[in-house]
């Protein structure tokens, strides 16, 4: 029988799971081939694309902060005013960032901020999650004060108790990622003093899986690859957040406000892996 294997440049170009596959000249059938094309197909489509449910670059509407994720339109976030920065001056040198830094004070009661207006839609409730974005401090500041980057929670104070998840600086000089699981919630903290970077574009990763209770924070630069600043491992579940707690730049409380620039804030239903971590870092320097 004439039995072919595919070269290893042609698998690369398919879906992992195309790899090893023999074919036969009996085989080789139209459906065959369609179906191998369409794993490659797969394989051409960015990870990114699958995986991200919430995804801001600050393009666009200076007014308006576009959801590019798969959760849509209902995760739009207004401000009060123009918020979008000067042209080129988000990461790698390309287009806007989010400009908060008219913000009174790092960490103060008043600042600027992002928010969700509707307040009928739900943030589900997911088994694993990742959040990446940069972060860009002003001379003299730094993030040794309780903020917060993203928060997509209503905190303790929901009906059901604690519920949806944030991003942001708690303890002072530690990035934590909380999860509300219905409880008192879970906290998963960085290194401390691992992103006291100032004027200097910082980008901050951090995944996690709520099934193994696998977690991981990570660091990088403009100019540097990044690198993992805290690991631990803390199984618990994820409980439905309310969009009226969705904003980017303060706590809900009116409190933790953020005093900088931020891009390129994303959500992943998964955990990623520190590769495809690295990609993300890699791609946005572009413009991507």
């Amino acid at each position: 029988m004439n039995q072919q294997t595919l070269s290893p440049s042609t698998l690369s170009f398919f879906h992992p799971y195309a790899s090893g596959i023999l074919i036969t000249n009996k085989q080789r059938t139209p459906s065959t081939m369609i179906k191998i094309l369409f794993l490659g197909l797969i394989a051409l489509t960015p990870f990114s694309l699958q995986a991200q449910l919430l995804s801001y670059d600050f393009e666009g509407d200076d007014k308006i902060a576009a959801n590019q994720g798969t959760l849509g339109a209902e995760f739009d976030l207004t401000g009060s005013g123009s918020l979008m920065g000067a042209e080129n001056n988000g990461v790698g040198g390309h287009g806007h960032a989010l400009d908060l830094t008219g913000s009174p004070e790092m960490g103060g009661a008043k600042g600027l901020e992002l928010l969700n207006a509707k307040r009928n839609a739900i943030f589900p409730a997911q088994k694993a999650i990742s959040v990446t974005g940069w972060f860009r401090t002003p001379r003299g500041e730094s993030i040794d004060k309780v903020v917060a980057f993203i928060r997509c929670s209503d905190g303790y104070s929901g009906p059901n108790g604690s519920s949806g998840f944030s991003v942001g600086c708690s303890p002072p000089g530690c990035l934590s990622l909380f999860i509300g699981n219905g409880g008192g919630g879970l906290t998963m903290r960085s290194e401390k003093g691992a992103f006291e970077d100032e004027e200097k574009w910082v980008f901050f990763a951090v995944t996690w899986d709520g099934e193994t209770g696998n977690w991981a924070w990570y660091t990088g630069t403009e100019k540097e690859k990044i690198r993992p600043v805290g690991t631990g491992t803390n199984p618990t579940t994820m409980t439905d957040g309310p969009v009226s707690g969705l904003r980017i730049g303060r706590h809900s409380s009116g409190g933790g406000a953020f005093k900088g620039l931020l891009d390129h804030i994303q959500v992943y239903d998964r955990a990623l892996s520190e590769s495809e971590v690295e990609k993300i870092r890699t791609s946005q320097l572009s413009g991507q």
